[in-house]
């Protein structure tokens, strides 16, 4: 995997938030920030959006979710090609989220659309308990 590889959805090397250092003013990660840098401000994210899902329970009543221990575990980078001879390369970002049931599609859905509301950063979510 490319160290250097950007984390916003179409980047060319760009900061989600276009400024050129190594994060910007909110910390959110820029070109230059290492991987683990990158998983880290990720998973910062990601936990942030979980406390404010919190916030709007009634959202995901039909969600199995232990809100106690709800979490990011871990942030994957990869790259996703569209067959043996790809001509088209897919950069793709998963988070681990634990402590909710993988059929709690609402919270999934949610976590999804507010990282790229508020990050500009398009992830796959998966859940487990």
């Amino acid at each position: 995997m490319d160290p250097a590889m950007p984390i916003g959805p179409g980047s060319q090397g760009e900061c989600p938030v276009g400024h050129p250092g190594p994060t910007g003013p909110t910390g959110d990660p820029g070109p230059e920030q290492t991987e683990q840098e990158k998983a880290a401000y990720i998973m910062g994210a990601v936990d942030s959006i979980l406390a404010m899902a919190r916030g709007e329970i009634q959202k995901f009543k039909n969600d199995a979710i232990n809100w106690g221990d709800l979490r990011c575990v871990s942030v994957l980078f990869g790259r996703e090609y569209d067959g043996p001879k790809a001509k088209h390369v897919d950069q793709v970002i998963k988070v681990h989220i634990e402590e909710c049931s993988p059929y709690a599609n609402q919270l999934q859905e949610y976590v999804r659309e507010k990282m790229k509301s508020l990050h500009n950063i398009e992830v796959e979510v998966n859940m487990e308990w």
